[in-house]
């Protein structure tokens, strides 16, 4: 079966969805080579390679130490030549990242790991000023970095109660929040740039 129907009236067509499904194609995933991705502080994660296996192929990646970026480079040179792995600090990245330029930001960890500086002198229920500010100047960057309307995509352990205040801004909108595990779990935050 082809995939392209022959008019546009056979997708209102339960026989052609069924037929189409029955042959077990795999998800069409064209479309996403088209989203541009920046993944901030990467790390030696595996989240950008697994993302370019599903399709998202245009992806900037960077991280401050240029140890982790050069054995990512060497790592995934041939398996994953279209990413960019960039040696860059987050709390500079209009020095090195054309403003607009993505429609997704993803932080896994990273706001994180930068307000542990603060987490011995920080109550959780009401952080201090400093780090306030230290999230608000990194989230202007990566705002900066993406399209109007684009997304930024926070993962980090900080259930909503305590990370919200740091999301919450004139920056982006709070859209939802997704927990992921039982037990032991992660938080997901979804932001629209404004």
């Amino acid at each position: 079966m082809d995939v392209i129907g022959k008019s546009n009236e056979v997708y209102a067509d339960l026989d052609y969805w069924d037929e189409r499904y029955s042959n077990k194609l795999q998800p069409e995933r064209g479309y996403l080579r088209l989203v541009q991705v920046l993944v901030s502080g990467c790390g030696n994660s595996t989240l950008s390679t697994e993302m370019y296996e599903d399709g998202f192929k245009i992806q900037t990646n960077i991280d401050y130490s240029e140890q982790v970026i050069q054995n990512m480079k060497i790592k995934f040179e041939n398996s994953a030549s279209e990413i960019r792995w960039i040696v860059a600090d987050i709390f500079q990245l209009d020095e090195i990242l054309p403003a607009n330029s993505f429609d997704v930001a993803i932080d896994k960890g990273t706001m994180d790991a930068f307000l542990t500086k603060f987490k011995n002198v920080d109550d959780p229920w009401d952080p201090s000023a400093e780090s306030l500010e230290l999230a608000r100047k990194y989230l202007t960057q990566v705002v900066k970095a993406i399209r109007p309307g684009g997304k930024f995509i926070h993962i980090t352990w900080d259930q909503p109660h305590f990370r919200k205040m740091f999301l919450l801004s004139d920056l982006v909108k709070f859209e939802r929040s997704y927990s992921v595990g039982d037990g032991f779990e992660y938080f997901i935050y979804v932001c629209s740039v404004l």
